[in-house]
C-alpha cells in the first residue's frame, strides 16, 4: 500500500462533514482514507529496521482452535440403524459420537484447517465378524479419501479387552468464513440373531485454523 495522503485535511481546505467522513471511515476511497490502517498496511508501510513479533498481532487474527472430549463410556447397539449393510454403507445411517464432533465458526476463509482425534471402542456380537464402522464426517457428508475403524468381534465381552485405539488426523484446505461441522459418527450392521454392540470409551476431537 502506498503512503496514506488525506487532501480533505490539508490546511486551508474548507472542511465539510462528508469529507472528514470519507477521510476517516471510506475504505472505498483507497490511500484516501484513515480506514487503510485497518488490516490493509503491506510491508512496504514498514520502517525499515521495525520486526513484526507476536506481540504486535491480535489473538485470533491469524489462527484459533478448539477440543473436545469426553470419558464416559457410550454403548451403541445396532438395533437402532437396522437396515445398515456395509456393502452399501449409507452415510444417513451413522450416529454422531459425543466428545468426537464439533460445530465451528470460521471468522474468515482458511488456508488450512487441521483435524485430530483420538479414541478407544470395541464391538460385541454382530453379523460378519463385524460389528460396527466408524468414519469422520465434514458437514453431512462423509470426508472423502478418509480411513475407517472397523471393530471387529470380540468374543470375550464388553470387559474383555480394551478393543482398539485409533488416532488420525485430516488437513482440509478450502474452507470459507463461517460455520462448518466435524464428527466422528458410528453405524453397523443389524443381525437379529447377533444384534451387536459397540463401546466407545475415551474420546477426543480437537481443531486448528489459520488464515
Amino acid at each position: 500500500m502506498a503512503d496514506i495522503t488525506i487532501p480533505a485535511l490539508a490546511d486551508g481546505n474548507v472542511l465539510s462533514s462528508s469529507a472528514v467522513s470519507t477521510a476517516l471511515y471510506d475504505d472505498g476511497a483507497g490511500t484516501a482514507s484513515f480506514e487503510m490502517i485497518n488490516g490493509r498496511l503491506e510491508n512496504v508501510n514498514r520502517v525499515a529496521g521495525w520486526d513484526i513479533k507476536s506481540s504486535h498481532i491480535q489473538r485470533g487474527a491469524c489462527s484459533g482452535g478448539r477440543t473436545v472430549g469426553a470419558t464416559v463410556n457410550m454403548d451403541s447397539f445396532m438395533e437402532m440403524a437396522p437396515t445398515f449393510l456395509f456393502s452399501s454403507d449409507e452415510d444417513l445411517e451413522y450416529a454422531g459420537i459425543p466428545g468426537a464432533a464439533q460445530d465451528f465458526y470460521l471468522p474468515y476463509n482458511c488456508s488450512l484447517v487441521v483435524f485430530s482425534w483420538t479414541l478407544q471402542a470395541q464391538g460385541v456380537g454382530g453379523a460378519n465378524n463385524t460389528v460396527s464402522r466408524i468414519r469422520p464426517f465434514l458437514g453431512a457428508a462423509r470426508v472423502a479419501n478418509a480411513s475407517v475403524l472397523d471393530l471387529p468381534e470380540t468374543a470375550a465381552g464388553l470387559r474383555g479387552d480394551w478393543g482398539r485405539v485409533w488416532t488420525g488426523h485430516r488437513l482440509q484446505t478450502g474452507l470459507t468464513k463461517g460455520w462448518h461441522s466435524f464428527s466422528l459418527r458410528i453405524a453397523g450392521e443389524y443381525d437379529t440373531a447377533d444384534p451387536g454392540v459397540s463401546r466407545v470409551r475415551c474420546r477426543h476431537l480437537d481443531y486448528v485454523y489459520f488464515k
